[in-house]
Order: structure tokens, then sequence, then C-alpha cells
């Protein structure tokens, strides 16, 4: 059953950052033109311009943050394994070690 969590969260991942990709290309392509319309139009336009702007650069601010806090949290969370037989007898051999050098 692990193994079906990690597939759908990937999955769930990998749709996010495909939509995230299509807002942020939407945000960049709307400036682009709207620099572009603004220059030729002229003065009603560098309100929209602006305001799409800040826009992108909320928008880029709020992908950096989350993910800095999905580093974070991955950083955090370790996966539980089951002790090998190897593990446990290389951690009673260090035991044994620390013993005898006290």
């Amino acid at each position: 059953m692990p193994e079906r969590y990690d597939r759908l969260a990937r999955a769930s991942f990998r749709r996010g950052q495909r939509r995230r990709t299509r807002i942020l290309l939407f945000l960049v392509s709307a400036v682009v033109t709207s620099m572009i319309v603004a220059i030729v139009a002229g003065a009603g336009w560098w309100d929209t311009q602006i305001a799409l702007d800040f826009s992108l650069a909320i928008y880029a601010a709020l992908l950096i943050e989350a993910k800095r806090r999905r580093e974070e949290r991955f950083a955090k969370v370790r996966t539980i394994t089951r002790p090998t037989r190897h593990s446990t007898r290389d951690a009673v051999v260090l035991e044994h070690a620390n013993v005898n050098h006290s």
C-alpha cells in the first residue's frame, strides 16, 4: 500500500507542477503583451502593465516560498526502515566497543 500512496503523491505533484508552469507562462506572456500594448497605445495601459508586473512578482515569490517549504519538509521526514540483521549486529558491536573504551 505505501507504494500506491507514493505513486499517487508523485502524480498529484506532477499535475500541480504542470498547473503552476501554465500559470507562470500565462503571467509572463501577459506581462510581455501588456508591455507592448502599453508602449504602442499609451496612457491607459500602464496601469494594467503595473498590475500584471505585481501579480507576476507575487506569484514568483509564492512559488519560491512553496519550494523552500517543500524542501524543508523533505529534509525533516525520513522513511522508517526495518533494521536488517547486519545493522542490528553492527549496533551491538558498536555498543560493545563503547563499553570497552569507558
